[in-house]
Formats: C-alpha cells, structure tokens, sequence
C-alpha cells in the first residue's frame, strides 16, 4: 500500500496488484490493478468547481473522497543491463464523485505508454597493487 501527504491536508493512497512473468530473452510483463482513494480535498482540487469558475453550463461542484480503478499491463524488453524499452496501456475508471463532476467528459481514461530508459554506466579504471611512489 502506499499512501502519499501533502503537508497531511491533502492526502491519496493505493493498494496495488502485480503480476510479473519474464517471457525470456529481455522481454517480460506486468499485469496489475490498482485501487486508488483520493481525498476530498485531492479530489475537489483536480475535479471540483469553484464558485468564481462556475457558469451556466459549468455549475459549482464540491466533490467528496473517491475511489479510482486502475488495470492495465506493461511490456518491457532489456536490452542488456543499460537500456530498457518499456511499453504498454492503462485504463483507468473514476470514481462517482469525480465522475460527476462539469468537467469530465468520460470516467474511463485510457493511456498508451511508449517510454525508452537509458542508464549510463560510468567507468573508472581501478588502481591494483596498493598505493605507489611519486
């Protein structure tokens, strides 16, 4: 589980779900689900309204807590041990209060994930046999 607080006013949290199986020869997958609970101050601050942004067809809108739904699955190929290829799709559903908020169009989100990790390796020559005379 893991919960992260902004100064303990605004808080989220998540209970994930993970599944890893290496396919062999780089290549391996992540299959997962995650719960997520938003706050109600979170929440408000991403999907709430206020009065002074509130028009006709934008009404005032203070959402509580929500709970989120995330699944997807990520692939990933490695190319030895300097660089990773990681790719893969999320899908996500809202939960009710920022579901019914003026300013969501869709509570199902989808991403595609297209990410490249290089890791740079510096190398230093070791000095063997101890210290030496100037």
């Amino acid at each position: 589980m893991q919960l992260a607080s902004d100064d303990d006013v605004h808080l989220c949290g998540s209970i994930d779900g993970l599944r890893r199986i290496e396919l062999g020869h780089g290549l391996g997958v992540e299959a997962f689900g995650e719960l997520e609970w938003l706050s109600a101050s979170v929440t408000d601050y991403y999907y709430g309204v206020t009065s002074g942004e509130a028009t006709a067809s934008r009404p005032f809108y203070q959402p509580g807590s929500s709970l989120d739904l995330v699944a997807g699955l990520h692939f990933n190929y490695d190319f030895g041990r300097k660089s990773t290829i990681l790719f893969g799709y999320e899908a996500s559903i809202l939960g009710p209060a920022a579901a019914n908020s003026p300013i969501v169009q869709t509570k199902f989100n989808n991403l595609v994930l297209r990410r490249v990790w290089l890791a740079v390796v510096r190398w230093a020559p070791s000095v063997e046999g101890g210290d030496e005379a100037d």
